[in-house]
């Protein structure tokens, strides 16, 4: 199926119904435009792409309702103020998120079900932000969940929480975060929370005036890699109850602030900050 519409205020609403594994492309040029899909699969692998350009425009995706596997979705938007609100359940959906312009919002929700035995359940998320005052909001619980996302401006801000399922398959990985921002005055908010198996952070601002709070709570075999450059920074950094966890920490520039507070079994971290009229309060319990 292949939509096109060229103007303003339209709308595009597409229900994609069981059993169904064809492909969907979607176009909108204009303003104050309309996606709205839902897509729901018993069997096969069909694919979405949606696709807006212009100002204000709107993208509601539901994808997995009712028990599906294997569905992928891109999604552009080029204009300024847009809006993604993206929805996966079920397990292993795959989607693509590229926002071009300033003030666009992206807000994900990623609920797998309790992992089957000898297999994943999570879904992978990459995100694309360019320019300035972006919002990106992601939840991801199950087990595998992966989100690599990228921030290129100033003031934007990502709002990241990942949960996992406690004391199931504890072999396994629950959440993986890989996460970039370039440019000033960014925030960058993560919790973890639960599950067997090991969280992984790789994140990395660069810029002056960023700040990054990071929070884990219940976890074990977590791995955090955290990297700040540039001047002005603040890192918040609060692990409560992990076990055998690492942390990692890079700081370049001047007048930081970091701020560690552990409790826990086994846990090691490694700080460095590097240059002056640098600042740093650590507990550990």
């Amino acid at each position: 199926m292949a939509v096109t519409q060229r103007g303003s205020v339209n709308e595009v609403r597409i229900d994609q119904g069981s059993n169904n594994a064809g492909c969907v492309t979607s176009y909108q040029e204009g303003t104050y435009n309309l996606h709205d899909l839902q897509l729901e699969n018993m069997s096969g692998t069909p694919s979405l792409s949606a696709r807006t350009l212009g100002n204000g425009n709107t993208m509601r995706v539901v994808q997995g309702e009712d028990a599906q596997y294997f569905m992928d979705a891109d999604l552009v938007q080029n204009g300024d103020n847009n809006l993604i609100d993206l929805q996966q359940q079920w397990r292993r959906q795959e989607a693509e998120v590229n926002q071009q312009g300033n003030g666009n919002i992206v807000q994900v929700q990623q609920s797998g079900l309790e992992p089957i035995e000898g297999e994943l359940s999570g879904s992978l998320m990459q995100a694309f932000q360019n320019e300035n005052d972006n919002v990106m909001n992601v939840r991801q619980g199950s087990d595998g969940n992966t989100l690599i996302s990228s921030q290129n401006g100033d003031r934007n801000t990502l709002d990241v929480q990942q949960w996992g399922w406690s004391g199931y398959l504890a072999t396994k990985m629950t959440n993986r975060l890989e996460a970039t921002v370039n440019g000033n005055d960014n925030r960058m908010t993560v919790v973890q929370m639960g599950g067997a198996g090991a969280h992984e952070i790789t994140a990395e601002q660069t810029g002056n005036n960023n700040e990054m709070n990071l929070s884990q709570r219940n976890t074990t075999d977590s791995s955090l890699d955290m990297a700040q450059r540039g001047d002005g920074l603040v890192m918040t950094v609060t692990q409560m109850n992990t076990q055998n966890d690492h942390f990692a920490l890079v700081q370049e520039g001047t007048n930081h602030t970091l701020s560690l507070e552990r409790s826990g079994i086994g846990n090691e971290a490694f700080v460095s900050q590097l240059g002056t009229a640098n600042m740093a309060s650590m507990i550990q319990q």
